[in-house]
């Protein structure tokens, strides 16, 4: 499993994750989330289903980190510090 959790690094660009090919069979899920625990419990039942997972604590990252995967799906926590979720 490759390491999907992007929520305490902030990276440039370039080292943000690209979904590869074979990744794009399966549906690509996007968490924004600003509770470790909660983004935990939706990268378990994610991947449990055999779908990949990114996931981001910090609206900043979470903009880098669709616009770079372009998910099929992004599940976004609705209160959260700097920006709430119907502001991103």
């Amino acid at each position: 499993m490759k390491d999907r959790n992007l929520q305490t690094r902030h990276l440039p660009w370039e080292a943000l994750p690209e979904v590869t090919d074979a990744e794009r069979d399966r549906y690509v899920v996007v968490a924004i989330d600003d509770s470790e625990f909660a983004l935990a419990a939706i990268e378990e039942m994610v991947e449990s289903e055999g779908h990949v997972f990114y996931s981001a604590q910090d609206s900043e990252m979470a903009l880098q980190l669709i616009a770079k995967t372009n998910p099929d799906v992004v599940l976004m926590d609705v209160v959260m510090p700097e920006r709430n979720g119907f502001e991103l």
